[in-house]
């Protein structure tokens, strides 16, 4: 049986902001979603991708580099019937770093722009991730969220030596791997991992750090665990907690529901 995917998404413009730094892409062979804002659901089939970035905010450009990413991605995998290989995938976003990097440094002022970068590609009965930044893939796994990649940010890397001490000084939004920044090592680690057809949760959850930042995880969860509120209904709430607690960022959130059912417990 092949993979169906229900999309619920939303995007909000940070507070103050001109423009939605964050891009996010929702495409098969029946359509292709490039977003920026708003919000909606889209049922899609295999084989399909489905893709956040977010526009580091600290350099000039974010929309500009999260949109080339996702327009890179379009055509770096515009023949979706060539079945997706893990090889293959690493290869293309190795290869979207370097035009990125090559596109932005004729750009003056944008010469360092750059963005994080979480995919889902979907294809044979089984998903690749390919994963840089600090966007996040979780799953809702009995009740509870699980994460699925790795925050490539100077706070986790420092949690994950034991110095806890200093992850607690240290800029939690720092990140160490993302795609541009004006050189290509600025791509220092590119997480891709592979889910088997038995491996893939019923439920996952992409947000941009405008949401997980700042929505506390047993809040984030109970929400997800309501069978009670529809997937259009926790998207908004989702936003509102992150209103709620001082978010001033981009702020996207998409909820991935396999063979389209209803997420909760």
């Amino acid at each position: 049986m092949e993979l169906i995917m229900l999309v619920t998404y939303r995007m909000l413009t940070g507070e103050g902001k001109e423009e939605c730094e964050d891009s996010a892409l929702i495409y098969d062979r029946g359509s292709r979603e490039l977003l920026h804002g708003g919000n909606g659901s889209t049922r899609i089939e295999e084989p399909c991708i489905i893709a956040i970035a977010d526009g580091v905010g600290g350099n000039p450009g974010g929309r500009d580099a999260s949109t080339f990413a996702m327009n890179a991605l379009l055509e770096q995998f515009s023949d979706l019937e060539v079945p997706f290989d893990a090889g293959q995938i690493r290869d293309k976003i190795r290869q979207i770093n370097c035009d990125l990097v090559s596109y932005s440094s004729d750009l003056h002022e944008k010469a360092h722009m750059a963005t994080t970068f979480t995919a889902l590609f979907c294809c044979g009965g089984r998903i690749v991730i390919a994963h840089a930044g600090n966007t996040r893939l979780n799953a809702l796994n009995n009740c509870f969220l699980k994460q699925l990649n790795t925050d490539h940010s100077t706070y986790q890397y420092l949690r994950d030596i034991g110095d806890y001490e200093a992850s607690e000084r240290c800029n939690k939004s720092e990140i160490y791997s993302f795609l541009g920044g004006g050189d290509p090592e600025g791509l220092r680690r590119l997480e891709i991992k592979v889910l088997e057809k038995d491996q893939i949760p019923e439920v996952m959850i992409l947000t941009s750090d405008g949401i997980h930042e700042y929505v506390k995880l047993d809040d984030f969860e109970d929400l997800m665990a309501d069978g009670s509120v529809s997937s259009e209904q926790k998207t908004a709430s989702l936003v509102e907690m992150a209103l709620e607690n001082f978010s001033r960022d981009d702020k996207t959130v998409l909820i991935i529901e396999r063979n389209g059912r209803q997420s909760g417990c």
